[in-house]
């Protein structure tokens, strides 16, 4: 064996190396903060179960607000299925958008990409609040789009119209 393929070969198995431990230290991150965004979210919902607790039932929107549903237009009392009732407010109030909905593979939920002349502007999720956001809120921090998440299934959570488009808006930029 010559010289040549001494180095080629030391080199190739370095490279290998580096790979592994590289892909190790990703795996590592992305637990990592997987783990930081369970906490933050059960912080904040831990929080609202006391703001309910110690309010008597008031929340976010003041006495009763998790008692009732808001007189406000939102997902519980629209009439609507939860994917029918975002899609609406989606194409009333950014109809210069496309949009293109999905269900996400192995969880329970539905992925809304926005796009204007061909470029993703924002992903919003529609999801149970018993499925994890890591990995798709992550891509989108990879690729440099907005993401976004909406719980269609947790009580409290109204998801007023005023409320979607507001956090939409601020999404976009608007």
């Amino acid at each position: 064996m010559g010289i040549l393929d001494k180095l080629f070969g030391a080199i190739k198995t370095a490279a290998d190396q580096a790979k592994k431990e590289i892909a190790t230290a990703a795996n590592a991150l992305e637990g990592a903060a997987g783990k930081l965004e369970d906490a933050v979210e059960d912080e904040c919902i831990g929080l609202d179960t006391a703001m309910q607790q110690s309010s008597g039932g008031a929340g976010r929107g003041g006495k009763g607000y998790w008692d009732k549903v808001p007189a406000e237009p939102n997902q519980y009392n629209s009439g609507l299925g939860y994917r029918e009732y975002f899609e609406l407010i989606f194409r009333e109030n950014f109809p210069e958008y496309d949009l293109s909905f999905e269900e996400a593979e192995n969880r329970p939920s539905t992925i809304v990409t926005f796009t204007n002349a061909g470029a993703k502007a924002l992903v919003v999720e529609l999801m149970s609040e018993k499925t994890s956001a890591k990995m798709l809120r992550w891509r989108c921090e990879n690729e440099g789009v907005p993401y976004l998440r909406f719980y269609y299934d947790h009580w409290g959570w109204w998801n007023e119209k005023s409320y979607v488009i507001e956090r939409v808006s601020k999404a976009l930029g608007e």
